[in-house]
């Protein structure tokens, strides 16, 4: 799917997995990489809030609610949790 402005492009597996290295932007992984990632970026810059991004590309609906609910669900409480006793 391509959204408007956009353009489109293909990445390799290993671009893919470059792009989404533990040091990098990209937010994609298991609850526990995203979390690790958010807590990363925690230590660095001590923000208090986190914007994400979930649609990319136009994804369906289901999937895109199922990424809300793990982040809500499974990633939150790790990331409160390591916060807290930060704290």
């Amino acid at each position: 799917n391509q959204q408007r402005g956009s353009f489109s492009f293909q990445l390799s597996f290993e671009q893919f997995i470059e792009i989404t290295g533990p040091n990098m932007a990209l937010f994609v992984g298991s609850p526990e990489e995203v979390a690790e990632k958010i807590i990363k970026q925690y230590e660095f810059f001590r923000h208090s809030r986190f914007l994400a991004q979930p649609d990319i590309g136009g994804q369906p609906f289901e999937l895109v609610k199922n990424s809300m609910n793990l982040f809500a669900n499974e990633v939150v409480p790790i990331v409160r949790n390591h916060i807290e006793l930060k704290s």
